[in-house]
């Protein structure tokens, strides 16, 4: 399992809202650090031996630990990383298997930790820093960041009074626009098999990007994935509008504020809406028209939410969609949302 990007967000909420240092680190090598292998594996010796072992032609490499290229070296890792963090007092997310946390008596949570393969993020209370070290040190570590570092694609940053922002900028200023030629053709007309190709690439990234930080955009990249089966120009010069617009903004994302609220007293909130019956879907060449799209945000917030209209909160997860029925009334579309968010 990996964390999910929920679940990252949840540790980058806690660290803002204690003001505690978020840190990451990289594990060398992790698949030779898994749990031993519990089955014979033998290797054949690479061509020409190895150094100082004289001749091998008869000779096989008997494989002690997980290797690359195997079907479960990523979870024999993970299972070995899993017993560490239980044994030093950790408790598993029931939800997501990749996160971890530990809390004292009082139910407050001290420090949060989230897998993604061989790399780790955390924030801690400095009193319980040493659970996370003392599992740290039974690995071999390639490097431990904070401040400023990329985790899993996306650029993070914490300033002095805690503070974090998240952003995708190298990612989305490395994304191509569609190459293709407008002159002579219509809005309407056909975009050609390759152009389609490059329109799935460019969706494709800019799909990743607002996922990962960039909610704004969910909308549209939706829209444009309703239709990439069937794409006409006017679509083509709609991704490129869109991919301009998404590189010009390359500096925004999301930001966790520092102690926004106290984080154990924070309720969770859904928000959701929806259009109605202004979409369409294309499916092999066919039309479906009069579709409604569904969004929602989901976000931790001061209690204050109750008594008012304002509270401070950090957004945990969002996603914008096409229904997948089709709805007969505004409130049909209404409800539909509602019950996405949830759910």
């Amino acid at each position: 399992p990996t964390c999910e990007l929920e679940a990252l967000n949840l540790i980058m909420s806690f660290a803002a809202c204690h003001a505690y240092r978020l840190k990451c680190g990289d594990i060398r090598n992790a698949f030779f650090q898994g749990k031993e292998m519990d089955r014979v594996l033998l290797l054949k010796p690479p061509r020409g031996g190895l150094p100082g072992e004289g001749d091998l032609s008869d000779a096989a490499i008997l494989a002690r630990v997980p290797i690359y290229g195997i079907g479960d070296s990523g979870r024999m890792f993970w299972k070995r990383l899993r017993e560490e963090f239980l044994k030093e007092g950790l408790h598993a997310n029931r939800v997501s298997k990749a996160l971890y946390s530990f809390a004292t008596n009082d139910g407050i949570v001290r420090c949060m930790v989230g897998t993604h393969v061989d790399d780790i993020l955390w924030a801690s209370d400095p009193e319980f820093e040493h659970m996370i070290q003392k599992i740290l040190k039974t690995f071999s570590i390639r490097k431990i960041e904070e401040a400023s570092f990329r985790f899993c694609g996306r650029e993070i940053e914490q300033d002095a009074e805690g503070n974090i922002t998240v952003t995708c900028k190298s990612s989305v200023e490395n994304v191509l626009p569609v190459n293709f030629d407008s002159k002579g053709r219509k809005g309407t007309d056909k975009a050609t098999p390759g152009e389609i190709g490059q329109l799935r690439s460019v969706i494709g990234s800019l799909a990743w990007v607002c996922r990962q930080c960039r909610p704004r955009l969910s909308y549209a990249v939706s829209r444009l994935q309703s239709i990439v089966a069937a794409a006409q120009v006017k679509d083509l010069t709609f991704a490129n509008k869109l991919l301009q617009q998404a590189k010009e903004e390359s500096h925004l994302g999301m930001t966790f504020k520092a102690k926004a609220f106290v984080w154990h007293k924070a309720v969770l909130v859904t928000i959701t809406d929806a259009s109605f019956a202004g979409e369409k879907l294309v499916i092999d060449d066919k039309v479906f028209p009069r579709r409604s799209q569904k969004g929602r945000i989901t976000a931790l917030s001061d209690p204050v939410i109750w008594d008012g209209d304002k509270a401070n909160m950090h957004i945990i997860g969002w996603r914008s969609t096409m229904i997948k029925r089709v709805c007969r009334s505004t409130f049909n579309a209404e409800t539909q949302s509602m019950i996405d968010g949830v759910a």
